[in-house]
């Protein structure tokens, strides 16, 4: 029987039941007293879209318990990468905008999300790296 799961980023209500989850499991591990995140670090980690899916979450999750030095996660705790995620982030389209525009706009916000990093840009967008430095490539100013 197969069971297809949609990925973490189409299931954002979960994240926080994982994060706990997670944090009680890696509190009983390595012995520690980390008793949960900060509305502004949870929020990041609601939005950011967790390319690596829930392998990824409880990597991170487990890291950060490991070196907590307090007992609340912060935002300036969480890797670089999930800060810059902006609350709420989403692309604006305006009625009338070309399917190339919206395309460019979702392309160029990705990659401003994920701090530059191409390939993982191009697993969130769900399309191959040679597509995306094509498409970067079209965006260019002749």
């Amino acid at each position: 029987m197969t069971l297809k799961v949609p990925p973490l980023r189409d299931r954002r209500e979960d994240i926080p039941l994982l994060i706990e989850h997670f944090l009680e499991v890696f509190n009983d591990k390595h012995r520690k007293r980390v008793t949960g995140f900060t509305r502004e670090a949870l929020e990041s980690c609601v939005q950011y879209p967790w390319p690596g899916n829930v392998r990824e979450l409880r990597n991170c999750v487990e890291s950060l318990a490991v070196l907590a030095t307090h007992r609340r996660i912060e935002r300036t705790d969480l890797p670089t990468h999930i800060q810059k995620v902006h609350p709420r982030s989403k692309l604006e389209v305006s009625l009338g905008s070309t399917l190339s525009q919206i395309e460019k706009g979702a392309i160029l916000g990705t990659l401003d999300m994920v701090g530059g990093n191409k390939h993982m840009a191009a697993r969130v967008l769900g399309i191959g790296v040679k597509t995306l430095y094509r498409r970067l490539e079209e965006y260019r100013p002749s």
